[in-house]
């Protein structure tokens, strides 16, 4: 090659297209949830693998690592991201039935070997109803794998999401109520509006503290994707034992906190702090015994130490590009691409029932003119022909009949062909009613996040009542 033919590029061009080309590596399959499915990368390759490849029963957490593994290059940030989806104790909405120590208060998770998990079903409802109709593309294990996955709700606003990009901005989304999420939803299917916004308050779900904002800042927030939120600790007040003990706090937020505010005192002996954590958070200050210590002002400082301010702000993965968006237009993506998907299983589910249909109708003509009887004088090709054009059926339809057995031809499929028309029935129906549909469905995972859910402590907003008692 000549020297003259070689294209010169200067040490800026360089570094700007290779930094380019990496950065949107980065946001389309680590740093970023995507603005359809609300899913990293890893998330949604665990959610997929353990559906799909894996058996419908426990299994030790290495054998879903190992399976991730085929569809994701980074083998050390599986397990972590498996506890994160299915602990009992951290995670506000648990996507696995587990078996093991997935972590608790003050432990850390045992190692995957030692731990058990299968996907629940109500992970594969959420995430893989239409999986088979979700758009693939080749990963980055040369795997094909779906760009989405076809969610009733986005991932990331059932866990929350957070992350810290490399030369990027800072990523923090909090957890939502379900529930709340799932009756917007119902709403705007049955709106069959997309762009309709439900003047339904979706929650936060971080826990059984409190939100000191209004909820109008709240909303505000959900709608900008972007702003700060003041959580407030739940505080109880034992008069007769001189104890103050807080019953759910912030997270990040812990007795170490409690040790600063209070050096003092404890300098002085008049307190003395305790980490009583169970299942429940529970941070106790107890007051020594004939110290005179103003037990309101204890309160006080407690509340203030475990006081959290939080910034979130809503980036998001779209074919590469970081944007911003509000909690309004990732639901409308997701629900763009869950009807598409579920358009997709309904036309393939009338196509099949059609086809079998064709097929028992044509035996059934076959019986009465004595056509499956001419069938023993033909070879294979003879009879595909003889079918397609007596019968008018297409010859993959002809082909299918000729595979049955003679058992199988003979007898009588007329209540057969009645239940099949009553199905083709109903997917007809589900198809011009797809909206009607989908709000069936969503009506049906009420009771099943329900039960998830209980026993959890939830999110609530500090009333003119509860805020005078806590301040």
């Amino acid at each position: 090659m000549n020297i003259a033919d070689l294209k010169s590029i200067t040490a800026d061009d360089a570094v700007s297209e290779f930094y380019t080309n990496y950065s949107k590596y980065v946001i389309a399959t680590r740093a970023y949830p995507s603005l359809v499915d609300g899913c990293k990368a890893i998330h949604r390759r665990i959610i997929e693998c353990c559906a799909t490849s894996l058996p419908r029963r426990k299994v030790k957490s290495a054998n879903a690592v190992g399976e991730v593994t085929k569809m994701h290059p980074h083998p050390s940030a599986i397990y972590p991201v498996l506890v994160s989806m299915a602990s009992p104790y951290s995670c506000p909405f648990p996507l696995f039935d587990t078996k093991g120590n997935f972590g608790s208060v003050g432990t850390e998770p045992a190692a995957e070997r030692y731990t058990e998990l299968m996907i629940s079903d109500l992970a594969i409802e959420l995430f893989e109803s239409f999986g088979s109709y979700t758009t693939k593309i080749q990963g980055e294990m040369d795997n094909l794998e779906p760009e989405n996955l076809a969610a009733f709700l986005p991932l990331c606003f059932l866990h929350g999401s957070y992350g810290i990009p490399t030369g990027m901005n800072k990523m923090n989304i909090p957890a939502l109520n379900p529930l709340d999420m799932i009756n917007y939803c119902i709403e705007i299917l049955k709106h069959k509006d997309l762009d309709y916004d439900p003047d339904i308050l979706i929650k936060p779900n971080v826990g059984g503290i409190l939100v000191q904002n209004t909820r109008k800042e709240w909303q505000d927030l959900l709608d900008k994707g972007e702003g700060k939120i003041v959580y407030l600790p739940r505080i109880e007040i034992n008069e007769s034992q001189k104890l103050v003990s807080a019953t759910s706090v912030p997270a990040g937020k812990d007795i170490n906190d409690l040790f600063k505010v209070f050096a003092s005192e404890l300098e002085k002996d008049q307190i003395d702090i305790r980490d009583e954590s169970t299942s429940k958070t529970k941070l106790v200050v107890e007051i020594r015994p004939y110290k005179k210590v103003n037990i309101e002002s204890i309160k006080l400082k407690m509340i203030k130490a475990l006081t959290k301010n939080e910034s979130y702000k809503f980036i998001f993965a779209d074919h590469g590009v970081a944007v911003y968006a509000g909690f309004k237009e990732v639901m409308k993506n997701c629900l763009s691409y869950l009807i598409s998907c579920c358009d997709k299983w309904i036309d393939n589910e009338l196509k099949s029932i059609n086809f079998k249909i064709k097929i028992l109708e044509t035996i059934e003509k076959m019986k009465k003119d004595g056509g499956i009887n001419k069938l023993s004088s033909m070879n294979k090709t003879q009879a595909i022909s003889y079918i397609v054009k007596t019968y008018e059926v297409e010859e993959e339809q002809a082909r299918s009949v000729l595979s049955k057995p003679i058992s199988y031809l003979t007898k009588e499929h007329l209540e057969e062909i009645k239940n099949l028309k009553q199905l083709l029935q109903t997917f007809k129906n589900r198809k011009n009613n797809i909206y009607d549909y989908l709000i069936e469905r969503y009506e049906n995972l009420i009771p099943k996040v329900k039960q998830v859910l209980q026993g959890k402590e939830l999110t609530s907003f500090a009333t003119a009542k509860n805020k005078n008692k806590l301040l």
